[in-house]
Formats: C-alpha cells, sequence, structure tokens
C-alpha cells in the first residue's frame, strides 16, 4: 500500500475471505466503507510518502458490521496504520534491507534519490517497494534517464540529497552521454535556462567546426602525400595556428568554490560534470545560476572542456587520414573528396542554433585569473577557493560566499540606526524630519530652474519618527548569524504566526511580478524568495518588529540562500525612472473628473493620483508638459482631469525609514515606497477592506495560525478550515500555487 496526501492513496492488493464467496453486494459494501477511510497516518507530513508491505484486518469482521462497530474497527485500524508509520524505515545513509515491513520517503525527491543507489547498485528488482517500477531498458543509464526526466522539476532536489550523502557523483557516472544531456536539456528547459543550454551547444558547435576546419586544411596542405599530420607530431602545450592555446587535462568548473563535497570529479565527462553542477545551484543558488556573469564562466569552461577533448584526440591518432570524433557528433577529415562536404554542413547548423540566439558580440567578462588544472580524482574546498578567486568580481561578490564582511557591515548599520534612534530620545527635531534628495547621478538629473524649494523628497511628521524610533527598533540579537540556515528549513515543520505570508506567492503572481519591472527580474539580486520576504516585510511595515522572531523569516532566509534573516538584497539598486505598469493602472479605474496630482523638485517630476504614485521621472524638457504627455500615456483625457500641482513630498508614497528599519538597503526602499500603495490598494479592493493598513492587512491575510512542513521539494502548509474565508477564496490567493519553477519548489495549502 503506498499512501502520500499529494496523490492518490494506492491498495495494490486487497485480499478479502467471506463466508458468502465473491458477490455484487459484498463488492458493493467494502467499496462503501474503503472509499470513507483515511490512509493518511496520523502526523505524517502531507508531502510524504509511505509504502506498506502489508497490513492486516485489525478487527476481522468489523467492517462489514454495524455503525457502531464498523467505528471501532475504523479506530482499531487508525492505531494499527500510526504504528506501522512510526516504525516505517527511514531511507538515508545507509542500505535498507528488503524484510521491512513499511519505508517512509519525507517527498518525492528523496523516492527518486533512493530510486537512483537502487538502480546503481542493481537492486530494484530485489526491494518490494520498487515492484510496480517498470523500466523499457536494463542498462542503468536508461533507468536513471527515463525515472528523472519524467519529473524534471524534481532534479535539483535529487541530486542534492545524493550529494549530501556522497553519491551523487557515483550516480552520475553511470549516465552516458547521450542521456545526460536530455536530463540537461530537461533541466534546462524546465527552470527557465534554455537560453544557456542553447549557448553550450552553439558554443560546442563553433569549436568543433573551428577544429575541424583547421585539420582539413593541415591535410589538404599535405597534398595527399600519406605524410603525418603537424597537429598529431606537436605537443599538447604547443600554440596552435587557429589562434587556441593547448589546455591541461583538467579544468576546475566554475562552481567549485560553492559547495563543501560532491563538487567535481575528474573522471566525469564534461556533460556529467555541468548535469551535476546545473543541479546543485539551480537547488541551493536559484539567481546564482541565472547571473550573466557566472553564465559567462560557466560557458568558458565548456569551451575549454570541448578544446580538451579534441587536443587528446589529435594526439591519440596516427595515421593522416584522421576520424575525430566526439560524443555528439562526428567530424571526419579524409583524403577522399565525398567527405569535404561534413565542415559546411555543421557549419550550417552551427548558424542555425546562433541565429535564435542574437548573441552579443561585444560580450566580454574580466579574467583576472586563469584557473589551474589538477590531477587528483576530487577535490577540496580549500584548493577549489585558491584555484578560483577570479570569479569574485567585486559586482558580484554575493554570487559566492563573502557574507562575512557583509554581516558585519550589517552589523555597523544597525548599531548607526539603533544609536541615531536612541539619541533622539524619542523625540526628533526638524532636520531629522526631512529624508534629504539624493544626488542628481543617482534619482533625478539637473534642476529644473522652477523655484519650488521643496526640503526633499520626503517629509515625515515628528510623531510618526519619534513613534518609529521607539517601537520600530529592532533588538541587536535580531543580526545574530544563523547558522545551519540551509539546513534547518529542511526539517520536518514548523509552526508560525504569519502562514499568510506564503499566499502572497499568489499576490506576487497576479500583480504580473517580477516581469513588471526590469529591477526586479534576474540579475536584480533579488531571487523569488527574496521578493516574497521583502514584499510581506514592506506590507507588515512597523509591524515587522512585533513578528521578526517568527521562524518563518528564518525558513525564507535559507531558501534564498542567506544566512542571515535582517537584510535583504543588499545590493539591490533601484531605477532613476518608475512607472507604474498600464495594466496596473487600469485597475485603478480612475473615474472621470478625478484629479490627477503632479509636483516637482530638484529636477525630478512626480505625477500621480489620490490612490498611488503614476511616474517618477527626470525632467528633461518643460514639467507642466511632460506631465500632460505622463497623463495622456495613460489613456487619460485633460479636458476631463484637473492638474493640480501639489508639494513634491504629498505624493503618496509608502514611508521610507521605515522600509530601511526592517532590514531593506535605501534603493530597495525607495523602490518599494513607489510600488507599495498600489499593492496595498488592490488587496484593498480584491479582500474588501475598509483600510488599505498594515494592521488590516495582515488581519485579513498575512496573520495565519498554520505549520509548515519543508522538505527538499515541498513546501505545505496545514491550517485548520476555520480560519479560511469565503473573501479569501474568491481573490484566489490561498488557492494551491502547485510547482513553482522560479521557486524550485511545490507549494501546496491544506485547510483540515
Amino acid at each position: 500500500m503506498t499512501t502520500a496526501a499529494w496523490a492518490i492513496h494506492k491498495v495494490n492488493k486487497l485480499r478479502v475471505s467471506a463466508s458468502e464467496g465473491d458477490n455484487p453486494a459484498l463488492r458493493f459494501s467494502l467499496s462503501k466503507s474503503l472509499a470513507s477511510l483515511d490512509l493518511r497516518p496520523t502526523g505524517m507530513p502531507p508531502s510524504s510518502i509511505l509504502y506498506i508491505r502489508h497490513l492486516e484486518d485489525p478487527l476481522p469482521g468489523g467492517l462489514l458490521s454495524g455503525d457502531k462497530n464498523r467505528a471501532v474497527w475504523k479506530n482499531a485500524f487508525r492505531r494499527k496504520l500510526d504504528g506501522i508509520y512510526r516504525q516505517a524505515v527511514k531511507p538515508g545513509y545507509g542500505q535498507i534491507s528488503n524484510d521491512v515491513e513499511a519505508v517512509f520517503f519525507k517527498d518525492q525527491a528523496e523516492l527518486l534519490a533512493s530510486l537512483m543507489v537502487d538502480i546503481r547498485k542493481g537492486d530494484t528488482n530485489s526491494k518490494w517497494w520498487w515492484r510496480n517500477r517498470s523500466f523499457s531498458s536494463f542498462y542503468p543509464s536508461a533507468k536513471i534517464r527515463e525515472s528523472l526526466i519524467t519529473e524534471p522539476q524534481y532534479i535539483p532536489a535529487v541530486i542534492s540529497i545524493l550529494a549530501e550523502r556522497v553519491q551523487a557523483i557515483d550516480v552520475i557516472e553511470q549516465l552516458d552521454v547521450s542521456d545526460t544531456r536530455v536530463l540537461i536539456q530537461g533541466l534546462a528547459k524546465e527552470f527557465g535556462l534554455a537560453r544557456l543550454y542553447q549557448e553550450l551547444l552553439v558554443a560546442e558547435i563553433a569549436e568543433l567546426n573551428q577544429l575541424a576546419s583547421a585539420v582539413d586544411k593541415d591535410n589538404r596542405a599535405q597534398n595527399g602525400s600519406g605524410m603525418r599530420s603537424r597537429y598529431q607530431s606537436q605537443s599538447l602545450n604547443s600554440k596552435r595556428d587557429f589562434g587556441h592555446t593547448a589546455v591541461a587535462a583538467h579544468h576546475v568548473p566554475p562552481w567549485a568554490t560553492l559547495f563543501d563535497q560532491q563538487i567535481w570529479q575528474s573522471s566525469l565527462s564534461k556533460e556529467q560534470a555541468i548535469f551535476l553542477g546545473m543541479a546543485r545551484i539551480v537547488h541551493s543558488r536559484p539567481m546564482t545560476m541565472r547571473n550573466s556573469i557566472f553564465q559567462a564562466e560557466v560557458l568558458r569552461w565548456w569551451e575549454q572542456e570541448v578544446r580538451k577533448k579534441q587536443f587528446v584526440g589529435f594526439a591519440e591518432e596516427d595515421e593522416g587520414c584522421q576520424d575525430v570524433r566526439t560524443d555528439s557528433y562526428e567530424f571526419i577529415s579524409q583524403k577522399n573528396d565525398s567527405d569535404k562536404n561534413s565542415y559546411s554542413d555543421n557549419k550550417n547548423q552551427f548558424e542555425e542554433l546562433k541565429a535564435p540566439l542574437e548573441l552579443d558580440k561585444q560580450k566580454s567578462v574580466t579574467r583576472v585569473l586563469e584557473k589551474k588544472t589538477i590531477d587528483g580524482e576530487r577535490i577540496d574546498k580549500k584548493s577549489q577557493a585558491e584555484q578560483y578567486k577570479a570569479i569574485c568580481f567585486e559586482e558580484n561578490r554575493d554570487i559566492l560566499d563573502l557574507e562575512k564582511e557583509e554581516l558585519e557591515q550589517e552589523e555597523q548599520d544597525l548599531e548607526k540606526i539603533n544609536q541615531l534612534s536612541r539619541n533622539t530620545g524619542g523625540e526628533a527635531n526638524e532636520t531629522d524630519n526631512v529624508q534629504h534628495i539624493p544626488s542628481k547621478q543617482t534619482v533625478s538629473g539637473s534642476s529644473s530652474g522652477d523655484g519650488d524649494s521643496e526640503p526633499g523628497y520626503e517629509m515625515v511628521d515628528k510623531a510618526g519618527i519619534s513613534e518609529l524610533s521607539r517601537e520600530g527598533e529592532l533588538p541587536e540579537e535580531f543580526l545574530e548569524d544563523d547558522e545551519g540556515v540551509n539546513s534547518s528549513f529542511s526539517e520536518n515543520y514548523f509552526d508560525t504566526e504569519l502562514g499568510g505570508i506564503l499566499f502572497v506567492i499568489n499576490l506576487i503572481e497576479q500583480l504580473g511580478l517580477p516581469d513588471r519591472f526590469e529591477c526586479l527580474k534576474a540579475g536584480s539580486y533579488l531571487s523569488p524568495w527574496a521578493l516574497l520576504d521583502v514584499i510581506s516585510r514592506a506590507l507588515l511595515s512597523d509591524l515587522f518588529s512585533s513578528y521578526y522572531r517568527d521562524p518563518l523569516w528564518r525558513v525564507l532566509a535559507g531558501l534564498d540562500g542567506r544566512k542571515t534573516k535582517l537584510k535583504v538584497a543588499k545590493k539591490f539598486k533601484a531605477p532613476v525612472i518608475y512607472r507604474i505598469p498600464q495594466d496596473w493602472f487600469d485597475f485603478l479605474n480612475i473615474e472621470e473628473g478625478a484629479p490627477v496630482y503632479w509636483g516637482v523638485y530638484q529636477g525630478g517630476l512626480r505625477v500621480w493620483v489620490e490612490e498611488c504614485l503614476l511616474i517618477e521621472k527626470t525632467i528633461e524638457k518643460e514639467a507642466y508638459s511632460e506631465c500632460i504627455e505622463v497623463v495622456e500615456s495613460y489613456g487619460l483625457d485633460t479636458q476631463l482631469h484637473s492638474l493640480n500641482r501639489m508639494r513634491f513630498s504629498q505624493a503618496p508614497l509608502d514611508n521610507r525609514r521605515s522600509l530601511e528599519k526592517v532590514g531593506l538597503n535605501k534603493d530597495l526602499a525607495r523602490f518599494l515606497s513607489y510600488m507599495m500603495p498600489f499593492v496595498r490598494e488592490y488587496l484593498k479592493a480584491i479582500l474588501e477592506l475598509k483600510s488599505a493598513s498594515p494592521k488590516s492587512i495582515c488581519e485579513k491575510l498575512i496573520r495565519l495560525q498554520s505549520r509548515i512542513y519543508t522538505s527538499s521539494s515541498h513546501i505545505d502548509l496545514v491550517s485548520p478550515v476555520n480560519n479560511s474565508n469565503i473573501i479569501l477564496r474568491k481573490s484566489g490567493l490561498d488557492q494551491n500555487p502547485g510547482w513553482l519553477p522560479l521557486y524550485g519548489r511545490v507549494l501546496l495549502i491544506h485547510f483540515t
């Protein structure tokens, strides 16, 4: 019997012994009784899987008796099922014997990881829980490919689990080249890395074509004399006439410094190595895999591996008539004229792949240090760090584990904020109330010369600042370095008051984020989990200081790959121009005749309506004419909507200082202060709120007593059914998101 909350409970074989024999009435009665039976053990995580070999009737005859006896039978069955669940064997580092009565898997990824190990050992036929697994081939490589390609969303979690058990390399070595390429393609397609996969193919074909062309030219130079090719006689360490330098046998891959073990092995083919690296990075550091500089390093390593393969092939051939083969392509250079079209055919294939990519020919990545090579079979983290410092570009330091300096800076920054609050003693003077305008290079350009003497972008009243200083200050222990945060989120479960934060994922989807703003897309230092984190903090605003101890923040930090839960997206850069998307504006449904407001200060123009800011930009010509252009660009008739000039600071923005207090950098706080008023108005409308205040949103959406189960591939939120409400259901915010490729997890919501 197999039981999992997310799948249909399945009884493979049911044996019934009855005195009246097999008759339709008995079948109907059994079906009716078993249909209402809950086969999930008490306390079992929703996404877990339990295989039970044999379960006997606890009270023979009780199931088909009267209602009273049937209730007694169900209680006895529940106790027996719970007992089997508690004694079930959990897969781990050891071998599971075939005589166990029950096997428990935390999620589908752990199940597949155990299957991979048994495939490698050839034990699938001997394990009773794999009895219903069928494969089209008896080769281990084909079995692994078939098992993973049908559920590619679990590949990163499976490889990460195997790596933790020091079994990933052993399993991946079973894959042949063609099966590995199929898995790489499936992984890339599922996680939005199809462009990188295409670039790898283009780079490989380009390298091979260039090498084949050079060999062809060399053979023609011999003029059929049968002399040995100079590419065979030259040393592997010499320079080639076609512009390449021979490379050593092994190259350290770009992900070498990111993990402690199961990183790379010299016996792995380039396909196996990149499959291992991509899967592990996508699971633990998804934004790193999408970083353009890191992708360039991956591409460079791939080209070196292709080049190395061909140089070894040249050295091993002894005849002028060569047959240079690769794993997926074959390039033949012979004296016979019948094969001279091979090069042009592959060149056409290269152009076909390259055309849709529109690669930037001017792309250049600073290379500080050529990576050294290693002759040993395995490499440790110390040697990795020494050999791969080249990738530690200053602007991409948070790609790697370089958080120590940032944590120290974080402590200093918060200390300055807290010291400033303590110095004010709860009373702020006039200068404290003004957040001065940044320099023109970072915000709004040159002065407009219109005479407006506005003191700054944002005016905060004294009462608001003094109260924020007293209540918004976060304790020093908030800065603790959360060691082990990346493993703590894979424990069984935790209880939280803020379960509704997971509903914000549906809110982000409904708003079309992050695609609505370029600054939120890949490369913005905001992973999907970080975006969920910052929007949730912004929705809570000053209330964040009351909930910062909730374990959910620690879990979000772990999913984001951070070692601290306080500061998030510390290197985020906000754009100079902010403009509300057109579909957001359409949602506001501005009434005919509603006023539109605008304000100017030091070369910056703001246009807004009562609900939210529409645009902030640098003035390029005359302020009023630009204001009219903005209004008309949203489809408003300036004859029907009056344009009222107001003070620049009167635009409806969230309090930027409050956003900085919850751990956001100044750029991110500034951007969210523009965006969040619309988000609040959106929630006010769909949740039918009287007010869009943080308190109202927290009570209606975010505050939810719940238990959250986490694993390497699943997140399950479980809450009592009375915590659900019809308005939340109508809004679609509490629906099951299911598989989320950008987040790399299956998210399920259960009201029980």
